[in-house]
């Protein structure tokens, strides 16, 4: 069993507490007004001179103790700024290719630096480079030991009922932004790429295709955790039951991308990485990025980041399930990026094994209010841990925790059985409001004794699988959203595709 587990699940509080700032020194993200910058063709990087037109501007930098500054989303272009999605509709896209990380000394004023840079009129919006925090019957032989898929008090998803109805699809893909994920995993198929379980992504961290995590057995692995629960291999004989995971032998479900954000030693994930991983995770295939339909986000923090809330509307525009973690902290303080604008992030808490908010001490809990989505079981949760690889597996790779960072995957791994069966049944063009509005009004109104309907402990309710799945043999009652920019949010239904 893992001891000290508890990332964006419990003993984070004190690691935050432990940290003397919460962004890295010397270290600022600026959206620059076009023009502004102009590196030379291919140029990731640059000095002061890149900096057209403002002596000003220039002067201030170089007061600060100016580096370097260095693009965010390298692979960004202007062109790419008009997205066609798959339904045929058009969405402007902010130019990120205008986002830069400024080096400047460590002995500068961060906050002090950013809110004089937010005054000329060359800069959108500054801000510190915020430290983000991680917030965890098949023949499968831990199957029994996972209380949140089947137990006999129903305090569960019913996972067995619906895994009749949709097992997962390849085509569909879930992101986990987190740690990384050890697809060397016998969970995860031992292998990555096209075929694989863990088919892409890529490591920031180290600049890399490979975000397989290296956390070693001293650290907890936030990321295979997160990633089994949505979609390790189920009905494989081995370890535990993902919910998206397919049914053993060829069929794998759905494909998991992983992006590696943060450092395992102390669960920290960078803000710079974390909008990187969101553009390319969402960005369509056709753009040049990998068009993952679902990405878990079990991560956080009470700062609001202005950049970060861009990502995830991009990432909503794209046309992606952004679900969010709730944070762990038993409060009704907004948290970030669970509570951005709520048609853009499906906001997720975590329950007990007997479908209570989980709480287990007055600051340590969670968190609740500011438009909470649905919740999702979070307690002791059984999922793959960190495997030794060649040295015979000295720890079991199967661990329990507890937290937010648990409920959001089964979230997503319900989002990705949705897509799944309307990839099935020819509903091909779901967009994020769809998505959500099923899992909304299938969840169980568990609090409806002392809060009937929607509540801001429990939103909407905790999840139900095979009620969501279920709602496609009504297509009459699938609820089609639509937004529109000078109407709102219109509401149609599916027709049934022969």
């Amino acid at each position: 069993m893992c001891a000290k587990i508890t990332i964006c699940l419990i003993s984070l509080v004190a690691l935050v507490i432990a940290h003397e700032n919460n962004y890295k020194l010397g270290e600022m993200l600026a959206f620059f007004k076009s023009g502004v910058v102009v590196l030379a063709p291919g140029e990731q990087k640059g000095g002061i001179e890149t900096i057209q037109g403002s002596e000003v501007l220039k002067n201030y930098l170089n007061f600060l103790g100016f580096q370097e500054l260095r693009k965010v989303v390298p692979d960004f272009s202007p062109a790419d700024t008009i997205a066609m999605l798959e339904n045929g509709i058009t969405v402007k896209i902010p130019d990120y290719s205008q986002l830069f990380k400024i080096i400047v000394s460590t002995e500068t004023d961060i906050q002090l630096a950013c809110e004089s840079l937010n005054s000329f009129q060359e800069i959108i919006v500054a801000e510190p480079n915020y430290i983000l925090w991680a917030e965890a019957r098949p023949n499968d032989p831990k199957f029994s030991q996972q209380w949140n898929l089947d137990q006999s008090s129903d305090c569960d998803i019913d996972m067995q009922q619906a895994w009749n109805i949709e097992k997962g699809n390849y085509n569909i893909k879930i992101g986990i932004l987190d740690l990384g994920v050890q697809y060397q995993h016998e969970d995860f198929g031992n292998g990555f790429g096209d075929g694989y379980k863990v088919r892409g992504g890529w490591d920031y961290v180290h600049d890399d295709p490979y975000p397989e995590g290296n956390y070693g057995s001293t650290y907890f692995p936030h990321g295979n955790h997160v990633a089994g629960i949505a979609s390790a291999l189920t009905n494989n004989n081995k370890g535990v039951s993902g919910i998206s995971g397919g049914w053993g032998g060829a069929d794998i479900g759905c494909s998991i991308y992983a992006y590696e954000i943060g450092y395992p030693h102390d669960g920290s994930i960078s803000l710079e990485y974390a909008i990187s991983a969101i553009l390319r995770a969402s960005k369509p295939i056709y753009r040049g990025g990998d068009g993952v339909h679902i990405l878990n986000n079990s991560w956080g923090t009470d700062i609001r980041s202005e950049n970060l809330r861009s990502a995830v509307i991009t990432a909503y525009k794209y046309g992606s399930t952004f679900v969010a973690a709730k944070g762990n902290d038993n409060t009704p303080t907004p948290h970030y990026p669970s509570d951005f604008d709520h048609h853009c992030a499906l906001s997720v808490g975590a329950t007990d094994r007997n479908d209570n908010r989980w709480v287990s001490h007055p600051d340590t809990g969670s968190n609740y209010g500011n438009g909470i989505d649905v919740v999702a079981p979070g307690a002791n949760i059984w999922s793959t841990a960190w495997a030794e690889p060649g040295q015979g597996q000295p720890a079991p790779p199967y661990c329990e925790t507890t937290g937010t960072s648990m409920a959001a995957p089964h979230v997503s791994g319900l989002a990705a059985l949705i897509r799944s069966i309307a990839w099935r049944k020819g509903y091909q063009t779901m967009q994020p409001e769809d998505v959500e509005g099923i899992i909304r009004a299938t969840a169980e109104d568990v609090n409806a004794g002392q809060y009937p309907g929607y509540d801001d402990y429990l939103g909407a309710g905790r999840i139900n699988v095979y009620d969501a799945l279920r709602y496609f043999d009504y297509p009459q009652s699938i609820r089609c959203y639509t937004v529109a920019p000078t109407s709102g949010i219109t509401i149609g239904y599916y027709i049934r595709r022969i």
